[in-house]
């Protein structure tokens, strides 16, 4: 078959382990349906790139029959996760049909993050914390019946599936920023270059975090009454010092290595905080 072509962008790799660590590490607990959900999602990973690269191999169709033999057991048990499958669908309709051009957009990255953030979701789901349970004072983890989506379980579903998007996405918001300045001389980026150039990075963050304090206060539909714990936003609140920073201090970057390691690094404090602040 040949060797498994991998995705070439390394931060790709934390914008998909973080989502699929974050999930389970909040409800919890692993079970066999978490295990498939990591198979499920992998296996779409992988074949991203020779999608992308319109590459001929077998392991297309290995790879797609493997995820959608893994995601089975967790679509006959939850069917409203189907509602998922439109968005991979497009996802690699527009990675087929728009290439490399496509994929180096920064607004595709982000939308590209916000589906990898899906797995954050998914893996929460399948290891049992649903919030089918979950009250004040009750307990994360209790588990949702066998195809027992509930409007307030999908509610806080779809809280988490923004606040990874908001934790993961702040990283590939930083990276793009870096990359326009590489184009710049050190003596070019001047506080007003900083600024015209990446005022919208804490315009970004703040908004991201303001949005998951808003879904922790907002009443959502009964039995999980807010979106998400009210007590997870400061979670967000070191990407957007982060964000400040970069804009005022931040000097020109051309080892990119390094960034990685440092996105890899706030990625990790994220999902800490997120799991120290994950209390309904």
């Amino acid at each position: 078959m040949g060797p498994l072509p991998l995705p070439r962008e390394h931060g790709s790799w934390i914008l998909f382990a973080g989502p699929a660590v974050l999930g389970p590490l909040l409800a919890g607990a692993i079970h066999p349906a978490t295990i498939l959900a990591w198979v499920s999602g992998l296996a779409l990973f992988l074949l991203r790139e020779p999608l992308r690269t319109r590459a001929r191999t077998p392991w297309v169709p290995t790879l797609a029959a493997l995820s959608g033999l893994a995601a089975v057991p967790l679509l006959v048990r939850w069917p409203l996760a189907l509602i998922g499958l439109p968005v991979v669908a497009a996802g690699f309709t527009c990675e087929r049909v728009g290439g490399p051009r496509l994929a180096s957009n920064p607004w595709w990255q982000l939308a590209g993050t916000a589906a990898l953030a899906l797995m954050a979701p998914a893996t929460f789901l399948a290891s049992g914390g649903t919030a089918a349970e979950v009250g004040p004072g009750a307990a994360v983890g209790a588990g949702v019946a066998a195809g027992d989506l509930t409007s307030g379980v999908f509610v806080q579903l779809s809280g988490l599936w923004a606040l990874a998007t908001a934790g993961f996405g702040l990283g590939v918001l930083h990276v793009q920023v870096l990359v326009k300045w590489v184009r710049l001389s050190e003596s070019e980026l001047t506080p007003w270059v900083r600024l015209a150039t990446a005022w919208w990075f804490p315009l970004a963050a703040a908004g991201g975090t303001a949005l998951v304090w808003w879904m922790g206060r907002a009443g959502g539909t009964p039995p999980t009454g807010s979106m998400v714990p009210a007590g997870v936003w400061p979670a967000l609140l070191p990407g957007v010092a982060r964000s400040l920073w970069t804009v005022a201090f931040e000097r020109r970057q051309t080892r990119f290595k390094r960034v990685g390691q440092l996105e890899t690094a706030f990625a990790v404090l994220f999902i800490a905080l997120a799991k120290l602040l994950w209390r309904f």
